[in-house]
């Protein structure tokens, strides 16, 4: 009996502690997937880039697993309420580019809601939507939008005037412009500090999207995952996994 204790029943113990353990630590920090992209094909800058069908292959993806794509806004109110559903993700664009038009048709063809974060100041320039083209998305696709601020500046940097400007006033244009309230808001490169966080939340945002920079699961500060030409199959099931970021080393949000 001594020796069925010590070669047997302790270590089976053990192991089953042992995963008992890592089971509740993955439950504990799922966090649901956020995806994040830029520009579907050349961008007029250099940026992260997604080909067409690189792209297609992705949405596929998500379609023949099962998983529930919703807007952003209903996924930072899942995390606020703590009600997260596994397999439920949501999708991104940062920049608001030309080439993002084709991909709101693609998202609609496989009735995949989206938000494309807009840099209100390049409306309408070379390379980027314009106010037609933000309004037809609105109209005819599932997409929505949000802002990316007035002038994409790197938020940590500036004064706190310059910080109310870039995060109120690009929501109010849009607002006026689109006619439409515009409720997310993605932070340029990512970064953030106290002040902004606040601004954030006072100019009437309901959340608030950075890269892995993000605190926890603050609404206002939410992690998002970079996708790239390279997240097919194991990479790209592995970034839907809701623990692709218990394994990446947060980067300090300034």
């Amino acid at each position: 009996m001594d020796k069925f204790k010590k070669f047997v029943l302790f270590p089976l113990l053990t192991i089953t502690l042992f995963f008992s353990v890592f089971f509740l630590f993955l439950q504990i920090n799922y966090y649901p997937p956020i995806l994040m992209y830029h520009s579907l094909g050349t961008p007029p800058v250099e940026t992260p880039q997604v080909e067409k069908e690189i792209f297609k292959q992705q949405l596929r993806y998500l379609k023949e697993h099962g998983f529930k794509v919703i807007l952003v806004e209903e996924l930072a109110e899942s995390i606020k309420k703590r009600k997260i559903e596994r397999k439920v993700v949501a999708i991104t664009f940062d920049d608001g580019y030309k080439n993002n038009l084709e991909a709101a048709e693609l998202l609609k063809e496989f009735g995949f809601p989206a938000t494309i974060f807009v840099i209100v100041n390049k409306i309408n320039e070379e390379g980027y939507l314009g106010e037609e083209d933000l309004k037809y998305i609105l109209a005819n696709t599932p997409v929505n939008i949000g802002s990316h601020t007035l002038n994409h500046k790197y938020l940590p940097s500036l004064s706190l005037f310059e910080l109310e400007k870039e995060i109120f006033l690009s929501k109010k244009i849009l607002e006026n412009m689109l006619g439409r309230e515009i409720n997310a808001f993605s932070y340029p490169l990512g970064g953030f500090n106290r002040e902004a966080l606040k601004i954030v939340e006072k100019a009437g945002y309901k959340c608030g999207f950075t890269t892995n920079r993000g605190k926890g699961k603050n609404i206002f500060a939410l992690k998002r995952i970079k996708i790239t030409n390279n997240d097919v199959g194991l990479n790209l099931w592995a970034k839907l996994s809701g623990f692709y970021h218990i394994f990446k080393r947060a980067r300090r949000p300034y």
